[in-house]
């Protein structure tokens, strides 16, 4: 099977139970570095999952981003975050298990904290991951409206705004 197919703007990756399983330990070890808690740049807005599952989903758009890219994911930043880059030139992916097609959303307070330079949003539909677009911080910056959500607010952008992925 091919590991991925483009198709007009659509970029989907097919991963292997071997990708899965890599990004499921990696996310489960991230989280444990933190005992599992809510930082203040990552809190848990899954209701019903256990606290280590938005580690795990982020690992996931890690691990396909890689596969597409030929770059390495990063396994080393263990106990602290990332600063906001998840691999060269300051690309974060950002990925969701949204049930409908999925807008970019940022929290403020991770916004103003993070130094990632293009976001590039991830669909988690596994086996498959569908890359929606990606988004230069600069037109991020000029595109965010704000949200107020229960968890508190965050920017979005959404998806039909996003640069589609060549």
């Amino acid at each position: 099977m091919k590991e991925y197919k483009k198709e007009g703007d659509q970029l989907t990756v097919f991963l292997t139970e071997k990708d899965i399983e890599f990004a499921t330990e990696l996310g489960k070890k991230r989280s444990a570095s933190m005992g599992h808690k809510d930082t203040k740049n990552s809190k848990n807005f899954f209701a019903n999952k256990p606290p280590w599952h938005r580690h795990v989903v982020g690992a996931i758009g890690e691990v396909a981003f890689a596969k597409v890219t030929g770059q390495k994911v990063d396994t080393k930043t263990i106990g602290r975050g990332d600063g906001g880059v998840d691999f060269k030139n300051g690309v974060q992916i950002k990925s969701t298990e949204k049930k409908f097609k999925p807008d970019l959303i940022i929290s403020k307070r991770q916004f103003n904290m993070t130094k990632g330079r293009i976001y590039v949003l991830a669909w988690i539909k596994l086996p498959v991951v569908e890359f929606v677009g990606w988004i230069s911080r600069n037109e991020f910056d000029k595109l965010k409206t704000l949200k107020r959500f229960q968890h508190g607010e965050a920017w979005v952008v959404k998806h039909e705004l996003l640069n589609k992925v060549k």
